[in-house]
């Protein structure tokens, strides 16, 4: 019986710890002061987990110190994450480079607009999850805050989660865990679309070299 089926959270994390830490050395000479890790109390381990994988390769890429990170959860609706994150960037008035995490792009911006009410956007950069078209709208803009997105496709997820269900009464034999595909959006990346397909870890291309990055199973 599967009990997985889903984004594959750990593959994420990876990519966006990577991405994260191309930025932050590129503009910011591998220096951050602090990082805000958005999560959600009410969300399912594999989601936060993905937070965490980042966060562990962006300790390996950049000069950050893990006493620097804050974890706080987004209320889940974007008029609390804004006063949240309002409330944190102005109490950190002496930090200029801040990564924000985020587990879901109307999050992601909802903090992206904390910053600009702050006049502190210049401060910080900030990742989200969704692939939201107001989330490709706000990273076609070159000097956007917003690093990047990940998407799915949630009707092939629906049809194959569907699927799943029907093996499963018919007591066919299915994988006990399958992650889905996602795609990962970043300026980053040149605005270029990359798909990444269940990779094995043996065929994973490390993301440091971006400008010819190519992906598959």
């Amino acid at each position: 019986m599967t009990t997985y089926f889903g984004l594959d959270t750990e593959q994420a994390g990876q990519v966006i710890g990577e991405d994260l830490g191309k930025w932050i050395q590129a503009n910011w000479n591998g220096q951050v002061d602090k990082v805000l890790a958005l999560t959600n109390m009410r969300a399912i381990n594999s989601i936060p987990q993905q937070i965490g994988t980042a966060l562990k390769q962006l300790l390996s890429q950049t000069q950050l110190n893990d006493k620097n990170i804050l974890y706080f959860d987004d209320g889940g609706l974007a008029g609390v994450t804004y006063q949240r994150v309002y409330n944190i960037i102005q109490s950190w008035s002496e930090f200029h480079r801040i990564a924000v995490i985020a587990l879901g792009d109307h999050i992601a911006l909802a903090a992206l607009e904390a910053t600009r009410a702050l006049g502190r956007e210049g401060d910080v950069i900030i990742g989200g999850m969704d692939g939201l078209d107001v989330a490709s709208e706000e990273l076609n803009k070159s000097d956007s805050r917003l690093l990047y997105s990940l998407a799915f496709d949630n009707e092939k997820f629906g049809e194959h989660l569907l699927d799943l269900a029907l093996c499963t009464l018919q007591g066919e034999k299915v994988p006990r865990v399958e992650r889905m595909p996602f795609t990962y959006l970043s300026w980053t990346l040149y605005m270029t679309v990359i798909s990444i397909f269940s990779l094995r870890r043996q065929n994973y291309q490390k993301l440091s070299e971006f400008s010819n990055i190519a992906i598959s199973q």
